[in-house]
């Protein structure tokens, strides 16, 4: 039987306030924006930043997402194209070098991307002698600041969240049927994963549905998304190679646990929430390994406003 393994979180190395504190999480996150203010002409890449946070390199982006208000790759491009509209505007290098300096390959991918940002293609805001510029970001962090200190975002209290708490939550024996693409296409994989359950008396009335995702929708394409669909099965229960489903355990262990009222394909607004807000704020620091969701009343059995979905995150035991 496959496990679906957990590792903990590396904690921060000494000199980091007490860790899974707000403070703590500010400190970290803010060494991040420092280094990639030192070295934006240098390979930035979201593992290479978890290393420098010391947060597991599963959750790093949702917790910058969470806290900043913007993905990692976001980030990065916004910052090194405002350097570029600084570059174009001292006029003393070609488009085509201070594209290579921004990370494009091609001027041509540069400029879809600068005039998508800036409104101009580069050749034309060069020319046009207006002054620089920036829009309103999240973190009102620009290039080119004297002082690159975020202002941290302070979400709103989601109201599709009804509870959150930290729960210990035993191994779950699942059957699985693997789905890759649009996280909201699961539910097909998910109806044939009941349909198999039903045809081998497996739809007890405790037998938890349930979803795991591997990937953070705001870093990986859609296509390359990777999921499952799970319901419980008795301990012992065999794969079915066929149908493709096979049996895996979900770890227990100690989880922050969410219970979110609504439709599922609205579930996606409280990751960022849960990880930049609600745990750093109560001293908790997630745990690698999937994040899995249990549908307590399905599409199937409840209206829409009325579904109910538990949210499980894995955190680090103190």
């Amino acid at each position: 039987m496959a496990t679906i393994t957990s590792h903990p979180t590396p904690v921060a190395q000494a000199g980091h306030t007490r860790p899974g504190t707000i403070e703590d999480y500010h400190d970290r996150i803010f060494g991040v924006i420092r280094h990639i203010r030192d070295h934006l002409d240098d390979d930035i890449t979201a593992d290479g930043l978890a290393r420098v946070a010391h947060f597991s390199k599963f959750h790093f982006q949702r917790i910058f997402q969470g806290m900043i208000g913007e993905t990692v790759q976001t980030f990065v491009r916004r910052i090194r194209l405002e350097r570029a509209a600084v570059d174009l505007r001292k006029g003393d290098q070609t488009v085509l070098t201070i594209a290579r300096r921004a990370g494009y390959t091609t001027q041509e991918a540069f400029t879809r991307a600068f005039r998508e940002h800036f409104g101009l293609p580069p050749a034309v805001y060069r020319e046009s002698g207006t002054e620089v510029v920036f829009s309103a970001s999240p973190t009102h962090v620009h290039f080119g600041q004297a002082q690159w200190y975020p202002a941290f975002l302070r979400y709103e209290e989601l109201g599709a969240i009804q509870r959150v708490g930290i729960d210990r939550l035993p191994e779950r024996h699942v059957a699985t049927i693997s789905h890759r693409g649009d996280y909201l296409a699961l539910c097909s994989a998910g109806e044939r994963l009941l349909e198999w359950a039903s045809n081998h008396a497996l739809l007890r009335p405790n037998a938890a549905c349930c979803a795991i995702f591997h990937d953070n929708p705001q870093e990986v394409p859609e296509a390359d998304l990777r999921s499952e669909a799970c319901i419980e099965v008795p301990l012992g229960t065999p794969p079915d190679t066929e149908t493709g489903i096979e049996i895996k355990t979900i770890p227990g262990g100690l989880f922050v646990s969410a219970l979110f009222k609504g439709h599922p394909h609205k579930l996606h607004q409280a990751y960022p929430w849960l990880f930049g807000r609600w745990m750093p704020e109560h001293g908790h620091v997630p745990a690698e390994g999937p994040c899995y969701q249990v549908y307590l009343l399905s599409p199937f059995c409840a209206p829409e406003q009325e579904m109910l979905t538990s949210i499980n995150i894995p955190i680090v035991e103190k």
